[in-house]
């Protein structure tokens, strides 16, 4: 856990420095978007922390490598998903790592979001089952 938290520490440093080096805005990206890339913020919340009314997971606090490869996923196709399939392949590579990093360095807080319904919460628990099991 603790080399986990420096890896992190080291990335956002990573990540401030390119940001006073001017190649990735990362505030900018976050809370305003691009013009073809909407602002992190509009689903995930400027911290990360997601949206139940929007189905926008919690990002932060996340593996920094698994947060890249999920944007990567999604924008080779490899992964899919309704929304992000459509953003991320706006990205560019120094924007996904500075997103990753960022988004990973956010404390993750709990959130009280409404229960499951029915069938999604039968998914939620052959979801847990797999997580647990495999």
């Amino acid at each position: 856990m603790r080399n986990r938290n420096i890896l992190a520490g080291v990335a956002l440093l990573l990540t401030t420095s390119a940001v006073q080096a001017g190649e990735v805005d990362i505030q900018s990206l976050v809370t305003e978007g691009t013009d073809v890339v909407p602002a992190c913020a509009t689903c995930h919340g400027e911290t990360g922390l997601g949206s139940a009314d929007m189905g926008a997971p919690m990002i932060a606090g996340m593996d920094a490598d698994f947060l890249a490869g999920a944007l990567h996923g999604f924008a080779d196709g490899s992964r899919v998903g309704d929304t992000m399939s459509s953003i991320a392949p706006e990205l560019t590579g120094e924007q996904i790592t500075a997103l990753a990093a960022y988004f990973a360095a956010q404390k993750a807080e709990k959130q009280d979001w409404p229960a499951p319904e029915a069938e999604v919460a039968a998914d939620a628990s052959a979801g847990e089952a797999l997580f647990h099991n495999g």
